[in-house]
């Protein structure tokens, strides 16, 4: 009987937010072009690093966020929030 009213308040007491994107130029885009134009975004606007201690180098790629996300934005992707009915 515990258990039941445990159950009950975990997900009845919960409401969660999911967030996701639409794409206002092209409606009919789905995840599989998001994730296109975000994979897309993401290499324009990435660059290396090197950073050298001694002997030892070590070579990294570092993404600008914030230029990836206005990339994103000028592709016409809009970030939408919907509460669960």
């Amino acid at each position: 009987m515990k258990w039941i009213i445990v159950a009950g308040l975990a997900l009845g007491g919960c409401e969660t937010t999911i967030s996701h994107y639409r794409n206002a130029q092209h409606p009919s885009y789905a995840q599989a072009e998001y994730d296109r134009d975000s994979y897309e975004c993401r290499r324009e606007n990435q660059h290396q690093v090197v950073e050298a201690w001694g002997g030892i180098a070590e070579a990294n790629t570092v993404v600008n966020k914030g230029m990836a996300a206005a990339c994103m934005q000028a592709r016409g992707w809009r970030k939408v929030s919907e509460s669960p009915g």
